[in-house]
């Protein structure tokens, strides 16, 4: 995209939180839209005005509630997300997650038909279907959907005009849901480094042709169940005597997985 296409992203989770879909969204901006007029709007309680400015774009802070459904906070926070929208006028919206109050946006193409409106999915938040709860836990991320929020969700989701897919396995389930809209996939954009041959990354690692690897890429919080795994190591040895478990990625369960 040119320098004179305004694009605005709508997000909860970005700079200077440290998680996959913060990570995700900065590497897309990096890859795709660098040369755009980006702007970005996110909760005023992520970050400051010190760390914003070390972005190469401008940065909106606002009150966010992704988690308060259709409530008095819910749309004054929508009111002025879509007020600063206004103010940049982009003709791309895209919307970092989909509880980011991506409903803002199809609002704006009332205001602006001409603009496009897409939506980043990731993983856990796509199962629309299978993570039905009773009631929306606002204290929490990743949570489940109501049945209202499901219609509700679901309904945005048929409605943008592009969705963007962090996998061909998130496609799959988007549309086993019986999401229609466009679907491209975006894959995590991955920094080009040294590659090793295979022998001399069994030897780095110590792997022998007997070992049978197991692996878990991620950052290392509980949500992630690294430490789970760890656990049953044992017990698994009983079957597989020869199994070596490898973790890739950091965070605050570092020291405890150590």
């Amino acid at each position: 995209m040119n320098s004179s296409k305004k694009v605005c992203l709508v997000t909860q989770d970005f700079f200077p939180i440290i998680g996959g879909i913060a990570s995700y969204l900065l590497s897309i901006y990096r890859k795709y839209f660098k040369s755009t007029n980006f702007q970005v709007i996110v909760p005023e309680s992520i970050g400051n005005k010190e760390e914003f400015d070390k972005l190469p774009f401008i940065v909106h802070t606002t009150k966010f509630a992704p988690f308060n459904f259709k409530d008095e906070t819910r749309d004054e926070c929508n009111k002025e997300i879509l007020n600063i929208i206004k103010s940049i006028n982009p003709q791309v919206i895209l919307f970092g997650y989909l509880r980011s109050h991506s409903e803002v946006g199809l609002k704006y193409q009332e205001i602006n038909p001409e603009c496009t409106v897409a939506i980043f999915t990731h993983a856990k938040e796509i199962f629309l279907d299978k993570s039905l709860i009773s009631q929306t836990n606002i204290q929490g991320s990743h949570k489940g959907y109501t049945l209202q929020e499901q219609r509700f969700y679901k309904s945005i989701l048929n409605s943008v005009d592009f969705i963007f897919a962090v996998s061909e396995f998130t496609k799959r389930i988007l549309r086993s849901q019986n999401i229609n809209s466009p679907i491209i996939i975006l894959n995590p954009p991955i920094k080009r480094m040294q590659q090793l041959s295979k022998e001399s990354a069994r030897s780095y690692l110590d792997i022998s042709n007997e070992d049978l690897v197991l692996l878990s890429v991620g950052r290392l919080i509980k949500r992630k169940g690294q430490a789970k795994i760890v656990k049953i190591i044992p017990e698994l040895k009983k079957s597989f005597p020869h199994l070596k478990y490898f973790i890739v990625g950091g965070g605050p369960e570092f020291n405890s997985l150590q």
